[in-house]
C-alpha cells in the first residue's frame, strides 16, 4: 500500500502520433478559458481596429522596414502563408475521413463567426465592405483586417480541441508563421494582421462558449488506452462513483496490479484552479500558490505521494502517471479503498495520526474531508493528496487539525471525537 515502485513512475506515451484526441465522451461543457478568451480577445481587437486607421508612427515605421526586405525572399512568406492553408486542407479532409462531425460542425460554426465579424470591423473601419479580392489577399494596398487569414485561424482554433497536443501546438505555430508572413507580403499591416488573428481566435471561443468543448471531459475508451500506451494493462474500467471537481476519476482492475484508481486532469482541471486561485485573491490576499500545468499538477500529487509512503505514512501505492495523446494528465494509484462510514467504534486516533505525520514532514492538506480517507485491507488511508503542500505554516497546520476535529466528529459524534482530540493535541 505505501511502498515503492523500483520502477519510473513517469513514463511517455508509447510509439504513435495520432492526430486526432480520443474520442469525447459525448458531453460538451461551457469553459471558463473560453469564456475569458472570448473576452480578451475582443477586447484587444477593439483596441487594434482603433489604433489600425490611420496608421500610427510606430506602425508606420514597421511598414518602412517591411518595405525595405528584398522583394525576391516574397516566395519564403508566400509558402508560410501556403502552409496555413495546407494546414486548413489537413484539417478538413481529416476531420471528413474519420467522419469527425463534432469537428465539422466546429468549423462550419467558427466561419461564419469569423467572416461576419471580420466583414463588420472591416466596414466599421475602413467604412465601406471589402472586395472580395481584398477579402481573399489584400487588393494591391492591404486590407484591414484580412478576412481571409482571420477564417483560417477560425477553422485550426476551432479544431485544436479535438486534436492530439502536438498537433494543437503545430497548429499554432503555423497560424504565428503565417500572419508574420501575411504582414512580410503587404497583404495586411502588422495591426491589422494581429486583429485577424484575435478576431479567428475569438469566433472559435464564441463556438466554443455557445455549443460547449468535448475538451474538458475524457471518456473511458481514452482513458484506457493512455494506460495501456504507459504500460499499465486493466480491465473493468469504469467512471468512480463520486466524481471530484476538475478532475474525472475512473477505477479498474490490473492483472498484475489489482484494484486500481485513476485520476485525469483534463481542461476542467485548469479551469477549477483558475477560479480557485480567483476566489482565493479575492479573500486571502498573498495566499494563492503559483498556478500549475496539467502535468505539473500530476507531479506534484505524485511526488507528495511518495514522499509520505516513503515516511511511512498510509497513502496509495503510485503505479504510474503521464501524458496522454490529447495533453491530459493522468495519474494511477493503487486500490482506492472503501469509504469511511460513521460508527461508535470507528478507530479516529488511526485519522489523527496520519495528518500529524504529514505535519512532521512539514506537509499539510488543506482540504480534509470524509472523501480524504479510505480503508484498505481494514487499515485508514489518506487516498487525496492533490491539494497537500509543503512548507507549512502554523495556521495552515491549524486548519488540518481543525478540518480532522470535523471529521471525527462525524465518524463517532462529537463527544467521543473531541476526547480522542484532546488525547491526541495534548
Amino acid at each position: 500500500m505505501s511502498e515503492q515502485v523500483s520502477q519510473p513512475i513517469w513514463r511517455p506515451l508509447a510509439d504513435g502520433l495520432p492526430f486526432f484526441a480520443a474520442l469525447s465522451n459525448g458531453k460538451r461543457k461551457r469553459s471558463v478559458s473560453d469564456l475569458l478568451t472570448l473576452l480578451v480577445t475582443l477586447l484587444l481587437a477593439g483596441l487594434f481596429a482603433g489604433l489600425s486607421v490611420p496608421t500610427s508612427g510606430f506602425e508606420q515605421a514597421l511598414v518602412n522596414l517591411i518595405g525595405a526586405i528584398p522583394s525576391f525572399l516574397d516566395v519564403l512568406w508566400r509558402l508560410g502563408v501556403a502552409c496555413l492553408l495546407l494546414w486548413v486542407v489537413v484539417i478538413l479532409v481529416s476531420s471528413t475521413v474519420r467522419v469527425r462531425v463534432e469537428v465539422l460542425v466546429d468549423i462550419a460554426a467558427a466561419l461564419v463567426v469569423a467572416v461576419g465579424v471580420a466583414l463588420a470591423f472591416s466596414r466599421q473601419i475602413n467604412g465601406v465592405w471589402p472586395s472580395f479580392s481584398q477579402a481573399a489577399s489584400g487588393g494591391s494596398a492591404g486590407s484591414v483586417p484580412l478576412i481571409s487569414l482571420a477564417c483560417a485561424v477560425a477553422v485550426s482554433s476551432a479544431a485544436s480541441p479535438h486534436l492530439s497536443l502536438p498537433f494543437r501546438h503545430f497548429g499554432r505555430w503555423v497560424v504565428l508563421a503565417a500572419m508574420l508572413c501575411v504582414v512580410l507580403l503587404e497583404s495586411s499591416t502588422p495591426f491589422g494582421a494581429l486583429l485577424s488573428l484575435l478576431l479567428g481566435v475569438a469566433a472559435a471561443a464564441a463556438v466554443h462558449l455557445g455549443l460547449g468543448s468535448s475538451m474538458g471531459g475524457p471518456n473511458l475508451t481514452g482513458v484506457g488506452v493512455a494506460l495501456a500506451q504507459l504500460g499499465l494493462e486493466v480491465d473493468h474500467l469504469v467512471e468512480a462513483p463520486r466524481q471530484s471537481s476538475g478532475v474525472f476519476l475512473a477505477d479498474a482492475m490490473s492483472p498484475t496490479r489489482g484494484a486500481v484508481h485513476i485520476k485525469v486532469y483534463g481542461r476542467d482541471a485548469r479551469d477549477t484552479q483558475l477560479l480557485s486561485r480567483l476566489w482565493r485573491a479575492i479573500w486571502y490576499r498573498g495566499a494563492t500558490r503559483p498556478a500549475m500545468t496539467r502535468e505539473q499538477q500530476v507531479e506534484h500529487e505524485g511526488f507528495v505521494t511518495m514522499l509520505a509512503a516513503s515516511r511511512g505514512i498510509a497513502v496509495p501505492q503510485v503505479l504510474v502517471a503521464g501524458m496522454t495523446d490529447s495533453g491530459d494528465a493522468l495519474l494511477a494509484v493503487a486500490q482506492r479503498g472503501s469509504p469511511l462510514e460513521p460508527g461508535p467504534n470507528v478507530a479516529i486516533e488511526k485519522i489523527w495520526q496520519i495528518v500529524r505525520s504529514l505535519h512532521q514532514i512539514d506537509l499539510v492538506h488543506g482540504a480534509l474531508d470524509l472523501d480524504s480517507f479510505a480503508v484498505v485491507d481494514q487499515e485508514f488511508v489518506l487516498t487525496d493528496l492533490s491539494t497537500v503542500t509543503s512548507t507549512a505554516s502554523r495556521d495552515q497546520q491549524l486548519t488540518d487539525l481543525a478540518q480532522t476535529m470535523v471529521v471525527t466528529a462525524i465518524l463517532v459524534g462529537i463527544e467521543r471525537a473531541t476526547v480522542i482530540a484532546a488525547e491526541q493535541l495534548d
